[in-house]
């Protein structure tokens, strides 16, 4: 997986190495993946974050960013960011496969946060449902707003800026 950057700007140049070897200097941490999306001008922007949580010390955010021409409709861009968060998580989930130690067996690694509002007055509602089945038919745990703070603070600040 490529273009992974530290918040410095400071690209990865292999992201499999760097994630099991921050695990394997701290073992205790929760490891969180999840994607935003912004529209600007012409272009939608996607932000997806992998944040390395140590409790108690504070968050490690790597991150990746993409664009593409303007997506109109709204739910095939929320549907990406769910296709981004899955494509990452895997990832993250396969690099550290036998190794993690996973107090949730029955649960894949990372847990995946999604920028959808379980509120159906809020216009991320349209996909939350779908995404969250989709996410967790393939082994992982799901949250969504008001708990999946890596994809609605860490993706959202990275995708504006």
């Amino acid at each position: 997986m490529e273009n992974f950057k530290k918040i410095d700007g400071e690209l990865i140049e292999d992201l499999g190495d760097y994630i099991r070897e921050y695990y394997l200097k701290n073992p205790d941490i929760k490891i969180y993946v999840g994607t935003d999306s912004a529209q600007h001008g012409k272009y939608t922007k996607y932000a997806t974050a992998i944040s390395m949580l140590k409790p108690g010390k504070g968050v490690h955010v790597i991150y990746k960013k993409t664009s593409i021409k303007r997506e109109r409709d709204i739910f095939t861009r929320l549907w990406k960011e769910t296709e981004h968060t899955l494509e990452v998580g895997e990832y993250v989930h396969n690099c550290l496969d036998g190794i993690y130690n996973n107090n949730n067996e029955n649960k894949k690694i990372p847990i995946l946060h999604l920028d959808l509002n379980k509120s159906p007055k809020y216009k991320s509602n349209i996909a939350h449902d779908v995404s969250v089945g989709y996410l967790r038919g393939y082994g992982f745990e799901v949250q969504s707003k008001s708990d999946s703070w890596c994809s609605s603070f860490c993706a959202d600040m990275l995708v504006k800026n």
